[in-house]
C-alpha cells in the first residue's frame, strides 16, 4: 500500500492532453496487433514503426513513450479512486488487496476508454469502470472459491506480476512476457485465465460470452440493461449542473421547484401540495414557480443546460441527494 494513490489530480486540460496520447498508443497498439496476426509472428519494432507511418524510428519510440507516460499517469493520478471504490466492498468474499487489484484493471479499461472530447471528468467516467471490474470479481469469486488454494496462490502471483510490469512500463505484458516473469508455462497461464475468466491479468477475447458487444474479458457486461459509463457520466453531469442551475436561485424558489417537479425524490406534486409543504396557498406556489422558471430561462442559466435539452442525454433529472422541504414529506 505504501506510495499508493499518492499522485496528485489532474486538471481537466491535463486529462484532455494525456487521453489523446494514450488514444494515439492505442491507436498504435492496434496495428502492432493486426500486423502480428497479418504476418503470423511477432513484428520488430521498426516493422511496428512502418506500420504506424513513421519512418524515422528515434520519433516512433517517444511517440510511443509519450503514450505509456500518459497512460501510467492517468492511472497513478487515479489511484485514490480505486483505494475508495474498493473500501466499499470489503467483507465481500475478497481480500483488500484482491479488490484494489480488480479495481486498477477497470481503471486500466477506463483509461484506454475514455474520449475527453465528450466533456466528461474523467474520474466520473472511470468509476462505472472500476466498480464493474469489483463487482464483477466479487460475482465470480462464488464460482472459484472452491477451487485447490495453491491455484489461488498463483493467481495471485500472476496479478501482481501484471499490475506491476504495467506501472513500470505503461502497458500490459502479453502472456509470453507474463508467463516468463511469473516462472510457469504459456499453457498454464491460459488454464489460469480460463478458470478464473480474469479481468486482471488478461486481455484476451471472451469464449463463448453471452454478450455480442463484449470484445474482452474486462468488458463483460453482467447485466445488459446497466447503463453505460457514458450514460452515468452524463446523468452525473446533469445533476451537478442542474444542482448550479438551481442554486443560482433563491432557496425558496430553488425548493419549490424541487418539490413540483420530483427532482429528489422522483414524485411530482400538484401546487396544492407544495403550498402545503411551504405553508402558502396554491396560488402564491404558482406565482414563485412562474417566477423561477422565467429566471430559468435567461441565457445565462438555460445554456448550462442547453446541451441536455437537445439531446445530450435521455436521461431522467430524478435523483437522490438534494435538501428541499419534500425530500422527506
Amino acid at each position: 500500500m505504501q506510495g499508493f494513490g499518492q499522485q496528485s489530480l489532474l486538471t481537466a486540460a491535463e486529462e484532455k492532453v494525456l487521453s489523446k496520447a494514450v488514444q494515439r498508443l492505442i491507436a498504435m497498439e492496434a496495428k502492432q496487433t493486426e500486423a502480428t496476426q497479418r504476418l503470423g509472428r511477432p513484428i520488430t519494432e521498426r516493422e511496428w514503426a512502418a506500420e504506424c507511418g513513421q519512418s524515422s524510428i528515434h520519433a516512433f519510440r517517444k511517440a510511443v513513450k509519450v503514450g505509456q507516460e500518459a497512460r501510467t499517469r492517468m492511472m497513478k493520478s487515479n489511484e485514490r479512486l480505486v483505494f475508495h471504490v474498493a473500501r466499499r466492498y470489503m467483507n465481500r468474499g475478497l481480500d483488500f488487496q484482491d479488490l484494489l487489484a480488480e479495481g486498477m484493471s477497470g481503471l486500466w479499461r477506463g483509461v484506454e476508454k475514455f474520449d475527453a472530447d465528450r466533456g466528461f471528468k474523467f474520474s466520473t467516467y472511470a468509476h462505472w469502470w472500476v466498480r464493474q471490474a469489483i463487482t464483477r470479481a466479487i460475482s465470480e469469486q462464488g464460482r472459484v472459491v472452491r477451487l485447490p488454494v495453491h491455484l489461488h496462490e498463483l493467481m495471485a502471483k500472476v496479478t501482481k506480476v501484471d499490475l506491476e510490469y504495467q506501472s513500470e512500463h505503461g502497458r500490459r505484458a502479453g502472456n509470453e512476457k507474463l508467463a516468463e516473469l511469473v516462472g510457469i508455462s504459456q499453457e498454464k497461464l491460459a488454464m489460469l485465465s480460463k478458470v478464473y475468466m480474469a479481468p486482471t491479468s488478461f486481455n484476451a477475447p471472451v469464449g463463448g460470452s453471452m454478450d455480442p458487444g463484449a470484445d474482452t474479458v474486462g468488458e463483460t457486461i453482467a447485466d445488459d440493461n446497466e447503463a453505460s459509463p457514458e450514460e452515468v457520466a452524463v446523468r452525473l453531469n446533469l445533476h451537478q449542473d442542474m444542482d448550479n442551475v438551481l442554486a443560482t436561485l433563491s432557496e425558496r424558489e430553488s425548493g419549490i421547484l424541487r418539490c413540483r417537479y420530483g427532482l429528489d425524490d422522483g414524485r411530482q406534486r400538484t401546487l396544492e401540495e407544495v403550498g402545503q409543504i411551504f405553508k402558502v396557498t396554491r396560488e402564491r406556489i404558482r406565482q414563485i414557480e412562474a417566477k423561477a422558471i422565467l429566471k430559468l430561462r435567461q441565457p445565462d442559466r438555460s445554456s448550462i443546460l442547453y446541451d441536455y435539452v437537445n439531446g445530450a442525454s435521455t436521461q431522467s433529472v430524478t435523483w437522490r441527494g438534494g435538501r428541499s422541504k419534500c425530500h422527506s414529506s
